[in-house]
This record gives structure tokens, C-alpha cells and sequence, in this order.
């Protein structure tokens, strides 16, 4: 018969019990839709059933992810259905786990995420620091004794047995907390105390212990500090130790010895504290030092699909932690159907996230980009500069070819007529000049052809200077426009790549799909 491994109810012992969450969003397809999603992660062993209901009933078309591992060894599942925007009714998730004495449901609270602005305006961040202990009697599949310690969602150390000495699962890790005191020995002490066992003789048991701290920063901007340390024997919460006194606290019958024996172990306690007092100081200094502020970016270029549109994007960078609110405004006020590329990690293990928005090309107003994060004192607002990056103005020369054109037309009719005017100008001075010299025959024929040549050279001199007068407007014209073209050069074109931006490295690596269950050990 083999080991099951049993983990402590209380919330923040990552135990296999799921975390449920239900959230709606606007659907991308369909303004009268939204979606509703149910999440489940954290739970051990990896059989679920979820269902979305509307007044105890299943909806019907539900998608599901599929049951996924974790990297902690736990598992999670997300369920979603489309529901109509205005109709009303109990949405709620229903689950069913073994880790659970009955089913579990959590109702739609009709907070709907239609925009980024219907969060809170100010953020509130968790963190943790957890040591985690597992020790068993006996176990063919798992190692007797096994330790971890996660900060986050991230594991940052863990126990070898081989070398029975603590080593950092991450190798960038420079700043890691103290570890506690008990070692191995003791904690197998303890179980064959609970057990009652021997070497030779001994059923199967777990003994789990988790401690550590925890900080939430609360939206008024006030910090909630939590220390524990708690163990449990079989699946249920066995004995945790009370900081502020240096006692135990007993939380099943078995553990009625142990907590006499403890209390008097007066310097083990003080340790404890000062142990818990550390977490708390580390914690507390890493997440008030280590933080990166975003670069926000405002940029705009023409919509690929429709010429009465300009495409408005804010793109931030560089930050960390995770969190963030953005929302593009006009005149101060959040724009609808924006779109979000969503928080992805960088390589540098900040994040960055870009929204986006079609606005009307000749719409007058103040356009920005508004953002909130942990690491700013106040929002930040950046302005568009009202530059576009690839709305070039429309080319001046087929106006100009059509100018000149019209000049050569023009100064063609103006040689034209130019000639025959001279012409007749000519004929009529030579007739008479002509009929003078006693030639009235010659007088004509000397008019007109004078008259012709003095006509087309008066002609082309004319547009002559006006071909000159044209061609230097062209050249003007041409210089002007690739001036303005080049003062239309985009703020930040780095961002066209966001892999080339070279970024200082940073020691962070949260996971983006982990919640920081108790890994399956």
C-alpha cells in the first residue's frame, strides 16, 4: 500500500485543495457576449470536474484547457462559456475534488473586466517567503524527507539528502533568507514520536511543516505583515507556534505532548521568533528596493484597413513587479474597444504590455496614455505628440506635373500666336516698305517670314522664363516636404523591436502560470 500524502486545510498552506476563481471579460467577437471563466489551480492528485452554471443549471458549449501541470507539481483547469451581456440570472462555478469534503461553488461577483479602468486605481501586491517540509515513514516512490523553500512563485532552494545540506535551485539568487534550524534528523525524530514507530516496525504517516512570512500592501497604501510556522500529522493540522507569546498553540489531541514539551524549550522559541522576525525584514527590504519603474511610449500610424483611421498605441516596458494599469484617454476621459497585447516577461525578467485603439484621423483633442505601478509614487501620463509615423503627406508632384504641363501648353499657344501676331505685325510694315522699294510681291513674302521668326523667338522667351520660375518652385517645394518628413521620425523606434533594447539583467523570474501551491512531494 502506498503513501498518500495529505496536506493542511488552512489557506495559505499550498495544500491539494484547488483555488477557484471566476472572472468575465467583453467577448472579442460579439459586443452583446461576455465571457465567463473559471479557473481552478493548486489541486493534487489531478481528477476534477468543473461546470459553469446559470441558476444551478450547466450551461451548455462550455470550452475547457484541459487539466495542466503546474510547475510546482499541482494542477490546474480553466473552463469558459459565453453569456449574454444583459442577462440576468446566478452565474457560479461548481467543483468537485477528492481533496474536498464537499463540492465547491463560487459565484460570479458581476465585476466584469470590460476595461482596464474597472480595476482599482491603486494596486495591491502580495509575497511570500514559505519553507516547506515533508517527512515520511515509509515511501517507495517518494524520498523520505524533502524541503523547499519558494519565494512567489519561484523556487529558490531546496533540500539535498545526498549532500544533507541546503542548495539554491537558482544559481542568480545572490540574496536568499536564512534557513531554519531543524535538520533532517529531527524531523524523522518527530514522526517516529508521532508514529510510535521502529525501524523494523511502522505503518504509513506524513508529518508537513510550513513557515515563513507573508506582505500585502493594501490599496490606502498600509502593509500587512504575516509570520507562522505550522505543522500538520496525517492531513490534519497538528501544533503552530504563536510569535508573539513563544508558545504552541495545540490543534489535535496527539499534539497535547509535544506542545508541553516545546513551551519549555524556551531558547529553541526565541530563535523562532528571531528566525520569523528576519523573513520579515528580508521580505519587507526586497520588495521595497527591488523594483523597476516602466518606460511608457505613445506612438500612432495609419490603420491598415481603414484611411479615416489612425491606430493609437501606448507600449510600457521595463517594469517589474508584474502588475499594471494602463488605459488610453481623450480628453481625459478612458477610450472603449481598446485592445491589449497583455503583461508579457521580457528578457530581462521585467515585463512590458501594449494597448492599443483606433481613433478618427481629424478628431480634435487631447489624446494620452495613462499608467499606474507599484513603482511610482503617483500615475504617470504621457502625452501624443500628435506625430504619426508612417502618415506622410500626400506628394506634391503630380500638382506640380500638371502645373507644368499646363506652362507647356500654354507657352506652346503663346508660340503659336506669338508668330502669327508678329507675323501680321511683319507682313503689314514689310508690304508697306515693299510697296516703298517698288516690290509689292516681295514686301509680303520678306513680312511673313520676318515676321514668323521675330514671333516664335519672342514665344520661346517667354517660356523660357517660365520654365525657369517652375523649376525652381519644384525644387523648393521638394526641400520643404523632405524636411517635414524627417521631423516625423517616431520617439522611440527601439520599441519597433523590443529584443534589441539592451536592458540591465535582473535576478526576477516570475511565472506567469504557477500559483504557489506546496509542491507534490
Amino acid at each position: 500500500m502506498g503513501v498518500e500524502v495529505f496536506w493542511l486545510q488552512e489557506n495559505r498552506w499550498s495544500s491539494g485543495s484547488p483555488d477557484v476563481h471566476v472572472s468575465v471579460s467583453k467577448s472579442p467577437d460579439d459586443e452583446s457576449k461576455l465571457v465567463l471563466v473559471c479557473l481552478a489551480t493548486g489541486f493534487y492528485p489531478r481528477d476534477v470536474q468543473m461546470n459553469i452554471r446559470l441558476n444551478r443549471i450547466n450551461l451548455e458549449d462550455q470550452t475547457s484547457s484541459g487539466i495542466r501541470l503546474n510547475d510546482d507539481e499541482t494542477f490546474q483547469m480553466r473552463i469558459s462559456v459565453k453569456i449574454d451581456r444583459n442577462y440576468e440570472g446566478s452565474y457560479d462555478c461548481l467543483l468537485t475534488h477528492s481533496s474536498l469534503t464537499e463540492p465547491v461553488t463560487v459565484n460570479w461577483a458581476i465585476v466584469c473586466l470590460i476595461s482596464h479602468s474597472s480595476l482599482s486605481d491603486a494596486l495591491q501586491e502580495k509575497h511570500f517567503l514559505h519553507y516547506k517540509f515533508t517527512v515520511l515513514t515509509r515511501s517507495d516512490s517518494f524520498p523520505e524527507f524533502s524541503a523547499v523553500c519558494v519565494h512567489d512563485d519561484r523556487r529558490i532552494k531546496h533540500f539535498s539528502n545526498e549532500e544533507r545540506v541546503w542548495i539554491l535551485t537558482d544559481k542568480d539568487w545572490t540574496e536568499a533568507p536564512e534557513d531554519p534550524p531543524e535538520s533532517r534528523d529531527w524531523f524523522i525524530h518527530q514522526i517516529r514520536t508521532l508514529s510510535n514507530c521502529t525501524d523494523s516496525q511502522c505503518s504509513d504517516h506524513v508529518l508537513q511543516r510550513i513557515i515563513g512570512c507573508e506582505l500585502e500592501k493594501l490599496p490606502d497604501g498600509s502593509v500587512n505583515l504575516t509570520v507562522f510556522d505550522e505543522y500538520g500529522f496525517d492531513g490534519e493540522d497538528l501544533i503552530s507556534f504563536n510569535y508573539d507569546s513563544m508558545q504552541w498553540i495545540d490543534k489535535n489531541p496527539k499534539a497535547k505532548e509535544t506542545k508541553e514539551k516545546w513551551d519549555r524549550q524556551t531558547g529553541r522559541n526565541q530563535f523562532l521568533q528571531y528566525f520569523l522576525k528576519t523573513c520579515t525584514d528580508w521580505i519587507s527590504a526586497f520588495h521595497n528596493t527591488n523594483k523597476s519603474s516602466p518606460d511608457v511610449h505613445v506612438s500612432v500610424s495609419k490603420s491598415p484597413d481603414d484611411e479615416s483611421k489612425l491606430v493609437l498605441v501606448c507600449l510600457a516596458t521595463g517594469f517589474y513587479p508584474r502588475d499594471v494599469q494602463m488605459n488610453i484617454r481623450l480628453n481625459r476621459i478612458n477610450l472603449e474597444d481598446q485592445t491589449s497585447s497583455g503583461i508579457r516577461p521580457n528578457d530581462d525578467e521585467t515585463f512590458q504590455m501594449r494597448i492599443s485603439v483606433k481613433i478618427d484621423r481629424n478628431h480634435e483633442g487631447s489624446y494620452d496614455c495613462l499608467l499606474t505601478h507599484s513603482s511610482l509614487t503617483e500615475p504617470v501620463t504621457v502625452n501624443w505628440d500628435e506625430k504619426c509615423s508612417n502618415c506622410e503627406p500626400e506628394s506634391q508632384w503630380p500638382v506640380i506635373a500638371g502645373v507644368i504641363a499646363g506652362v507647356i501648353s500654354a507657352g506652346i499657344a503663346g508660340v503659336i500666336a506669338g508668330g502669327i501676331a508678329g507675323g501680321t505685325a511683319g507682313v503689314i510694315a514689310a508690304v508697306i516698305a515693299g510697296v516703298t522699294a517698288g516690290g509689292i510681291a516681295g514686301g509680303i513674302a520678306g513680312g511673313i517670314a520676318e515676321g514668323i521668326a521675330g514671333g516664335i523667338a519672342e514665344g520661346i522667351a517667354v517660356l523660357t522664363g517660365v520654365l525657369a520660375g517652375v523649376t525652381s518652385g519644384v525644387i523648393a517645394a521638394r526641400i520643404k516636404e523632405k524636411r517635414r518628413s524627417n521631423g516625423k521620425v517616431r520617439k522611440v523606434s527601439s520599441h519597433d523591436s523590443l529584443d534589441q533594447r539592451e536592458m540591465p539583467r535582473r535576478r526576477f523570474n516570475h511565472k506567469l502560470n504557477t500559483d504557489g501551491s506546496t509542491t507534490g512531494m
